[in-house]
């Protein structure tokens, strides 16, 4: 048993919306994407350029209107694991923004996100999961939690280089890689669209091993498209057979609880401290998130309740990796795509004062 926290993301993750186009998560899309082993380029010399391609990226995403179809696949050794091909669009109007997406393969999504909301919808269920959208991220992606780019912190734990313009969707894309320094993290390469700003595709890879992570690119794509008229931004209404569940809206911000980390991987620090109630848990989840600037590793710590306790170990989730241990009567889990040894040393560093 993972939890009632684990159970839920596990089924999010199943189709649901790319943490990338969520709001909460724009300007951190540098930490989803894919990469593979560092080409000749340019190194940037100055923070202010890193910064300026990051928040151009940002700005894009959440304020061009734009739809196509996009592929991403993560993978298991040498082999592809799974690959989902998703339906998006994305508008924005005046002091709202809308993003929708649907699974074009296997069992049928639906998820729509209005602000900072967000409604999946699962038919096989005949269930609308109703959260922040903070808590929305899956494929490809990790937790996204309050993450903010950070040049400095950027800059000592990766390498950055320009390598080239390629190819995209029938777009030039500006190659742009992050290098990391170490092993606790993974190398990055973003595609971006060098008219517009936006994210095309990316690719992550494990150094140690130089294996794919995951990867994901618009298949095809049309940007400055004009919104359907007229253009409703409004959640579609379940059948009446349909369950509603909401969760993790009652947060508590900037709380201090009784959990010390007596260790970090090199480069990491605690940059939010919060609470949340998820669905059927009567005691408040503590959720800690940790950064190195680009890339962020969430710890969800649960009373498990006289439960028999889980496994320990790593394991996936959707897109997810994670690794969760049993702390006498907590449970602590921490997830992130990072490498496990990361999410290992995390959560085995925490512990209760």
């Amino acid at each position: 048993m993972r939890g009632v926290w684990l159970r839920e993301q596990t089924l999010f993750a199943r189709g649901a919306a790319l943490p990338f186009f969520s709001k909460s998560g724009m300007l951190a899309l540098a930490v989803l994407t894919l990469a593979v082993a560092l080409l000749p380029g340019q190194a940037f010399a100055e923070t202010d350029e890193v910064t300026e391609w990051l928040n151009r990226a940002a700005a894009a995403a959440h304020r061009l209107n734009y739809k196509g179809t996009v592929s991403c696949s993560i993978f298991q050794g040498t082999q592809k694991a799974r690959s989902d091909f998703l339906k998006i669009a994305h508008y924005a109007q005046e002091d709202k923004e809308y993003l929708r997406t649907e699974t074009l393969n296997g069992s049928f999504r639906e998820t729509i996100r209005i602000n900072d909301i967000v409604r999946a919808y699962f038919p096989e269920i005949k269930t609308v999961r109703v959260m922040p959208s903070a808590l929305s991220h899956a494929p490809p992606g990790v937790m996204q939690n309050n993450i903010q780019s950070d040049t400095k912190a950027i800059f000592k734990n990766y390498v950055f280089t320009k390598a080239g313009v390629e190819r995209v969707a029938g777009r030039a894309a500006q190659v742009v890689v992050f290098t990391p320094k170490d092993n606790y993290r993974y190398e990055q390469r973003l595609w971006i669209d060098q008219e517009t700003g936006l994210f095309l595709a990316g690719r992550t890879i494990d150094l140690s091993t130089q294996r794919d992570v995951e990867s994901f690119s618009f298949v095809d794509i049309k940007i400055n498209v004009s919104p359907p008229e007229p253009l409703v931004i409004a959640w579609p209404e379940p059948p009446s057979d349909w369950k509603v569940e909401q969760t993790g809206f009652d947060k508590k911000k900037n709380v201090v609880s009784d959990w010390r980390a007596s260790a970090l991987p090199p480069g990491f620090s605690k940059i939010a401290e919060e609470t949340r109630h998820f669905a059927g848990r009567t005691e408040a989840t503590t959720v800690l998130v940790y950064s190195d600037g680009l890339m962020a590793v969430s710890v969800f710590i649960e009373h498990a309740q006289g439960a028999t306790p889980s496994a320990t170990g790593n394991f996936s989730m959707g897109f997810l990796e994670a690794y969760t241990r049993q702390d006498g009567e907590y449970r602590i889990t921490a997830v992130g795509k990072v490498p496990n040894d990361t999410l290992r040393f995390i959560a085995q560093g925490l512990a209760r004062k």
